[in-house]
């Protein structure tokens, strides 16, 4: 193989590798959200009184 295709292969690995990266930070960021507005946006737990009215 010659030394030009080698930097055109390396040079597509690297693009790949950016895009897996880019990828994974924006689903991993995706879900740190997801999470978070899944726990801020839960109902207040029911409180009974006394006199048995919520």
């Amino acid at each position: 193989m010659t030394a030009a295709g080698m930097r055109m292969r390396q040079a597509g690995r690297s693009l790949w590798r950016l895009n897996l990266g880019i990828a994974l930070f924006w689903l991993l960021a995706l879900g740190v959200m997801y999470v978070a507005m899944d726990r801020y946006l839960q109902p207040s737990a029911a409180v009974v009184l006394s006199n048995g009215g919520l």
